[in-house]
């Protein structure tokens, strides 16, 4: 019992001493000479217990920063007021765009005074991090910038200062293109260049992340019409639309949004690149479908001027137009017309009106009957004047000055013209009147005289009695 009693004493006795309730700490004595550190086991080791450590703190420099009030009670302060404490070591900010940030709160709003878990000893996790706590960017979007997307801020923006507005660590002109590399090759020692493209990518691009497609600020055409307004209005209001504009992303269909050798930043040069869509025939209403562009063109000898140079763009509007067809200027939908040249303005851009204005003439065209026009004689009527296309075609033609072969009128596709070419003159035989014929030097008598016919010999007609016997 002796023993029992003597263990028991012996575990509460070292109990006691294990769990017991601490002897009350006395205050540290707060030194009252200068000191070497004023880091000890005993004093401010908050300040050196995280990795990254302000180089002051560690070489146990406090001085720099902090100097003595009074010794004996223990006081001080700091030796300046932000930004100027810190300028006392770090570079003093001169340029023109400094952080908002050094001037609302200091450098301690985005940095740790003593010692940090973070890089730069910064009060956030990562550079990203901190930048969110005052901006508020995306990174939700369908599409994120890569340096955003892993918080990596300063690849393209400056923490403290900048010559560059929004503190970029270059110019919009330089930035991009640095990690861009392919887009810089391309751009070199091509003709045309989008004028955005040149220094403000993000003129179009969201730098830090977006729902569209590349970044982009919004989806073509409505991206384009931000700045192309007057397109825009052409796209939207005229009475004739092109559908490739109008289609989303319609403008990317024919243009390229950097760069090209090819005015206006086309894909290709005009006349390929409308063989895209008009390589096969294209509705443009519930009842009229437009001919392959492509048998047009193939296989003739001569182009029509617009064309042989490859611009399509020389007769016709290609965002929209008020005239059918989408062209340029005024030019009559039918096979006749009354003459007005107004309504033949699209042609009249290129061709002489005096062409048809005078009934005679010795060198206005070629296509006179001695001294008689007549380009003059087919279109100036009040009444059923021919337009253009009554003999010409538009596009291309086997035949000098793009006479047609056949020509489509009323329920026709191809009523037959037969036109033939002399040294100095010709003579159409189409399928709807008598062969006339012209000479430049001889004028040909074209009248037409009525065509009398023979009386035939006398004949005894026969009844069908008759006809019935005389078979039998």
């Amino acid at each position: 019992m002796r023993n029992l009693t003597t263990v028991l004493l012996i575990f509460i006795g070292l109990s006691s001493y294990a769990f017991g309730v601490e002897k009350p700490q006395t205050e540290v004595e707060k030194p009252q000479t200068e000191q070497d550190s004023c880091i000890t086991e005993e004093c401010h080791l908050e300040h050196t217990s995280k990795p990254i450590i302000h180089d002051p703190v560690s070489e146990g420099s406090c001085e720099a920063c902090h100097e003595t009030v009074d010794i004996k009670e223990h006081t001080y302060k700091l030796t300046d007021e932000e930004p100027g404490i810190c300028v006392q070591c770090h570079d003093e900010l001169t340029k023109e765009y400094v952080h908002s940030a050094l001037d609302d709160g200091g450098c301690t709003q985005c940095h740790e005074i003593h010692s940090s878990e973070n890089e730069f000893r910064l009060v956030a996790g990562t550079v990203g991090d901190m930048c969110a706590e005052c901006h508020e960017i995306a990174i939700d979007t369908t599409h994120v910038h890569g340096p955003t997307s892993v918080g990596e801020c300063t690849l393209c923006h400056d923490p403290h200062e900048s010559d560059h507005e929004n503190r970029l660590i270059m110019g919009l002109d330089q930035l991009c293109v640095f990690c861009h590399v392919t887009t810089k090759e391309e751009l070199e020692g091509i003709e045309f260049v989008h004028e955005p493209t040149r220094d403000n990518c993000v003129g179009c691009h969201d730098p830090h992340g977006a729902d569209n497609w590349k970044m982009l600020k919004a989806k073509a055409p409505d991206l384009c019409f931000s700045c192309h307004e007057e397109i825009q209005t052409i796209a939207q209001t005229s009475k004739y639309q092109h559908n490739s504009v109008s289609e989303p992303d319609g403008c990317l269909n024919c243009h390229t949004p950097h760069a090209s050798s090819i005015r206006p930043l086309l894909v290709d040069v005009p006349t390929t690149l409308c063989l895209t869509c008009h390589a096969e025939p294209q509705g443009v209403s519930i009842n009229e479908v437009l001919p392959a562009f492509i048998d047009q063109i193939k296989n003739k000898t001569y182009l029509h001027g617009p064309i042989k140079e490859n611009d399509c763009g020389g007769c016709h509007m290609t965002h929209g137009s008020d005239h059918f067809r989408i062209l340029a200027g005024a030019y009559p939908a039918g096979f006749y017309t009354s003459f007005d040249e107004t309504k033949y303005e699209l042609c009249f851009g290129c061709h002489e009106k005096t062409l048809v204005q005078t009934s005679t003439t010795d060198n206005l065209t070629d296509f006179r009957n001695g001294n008689q026009n007549l380009h003059f004689l087919h279109v100036n009527k009040e009444d059923h004047g021919r337009t253009c296309r009554a003999c010409h075609q538009t596009h291309a033609s086997n035949q000098l000055k793009h006479i047609r072969k056949s020509v489509p009128y009323g329920g026709w596709k191809n009523l037959p013209i037969n036109f033939s070419k002399t040294d100095t003159g010709g003579s159409c035989d189409p399928g709807c009147h008598l062969a006339k014929g012209y000479d430049r030097q001889t004028a040909v008598d074209n009248t037409v005289r009525p065509i009398r016919r023979k009386p035939k010999p006398n004949r005894r007609i026969r009844s069908n009695t008759q006809q019935v016997s005389s078979a039998r």
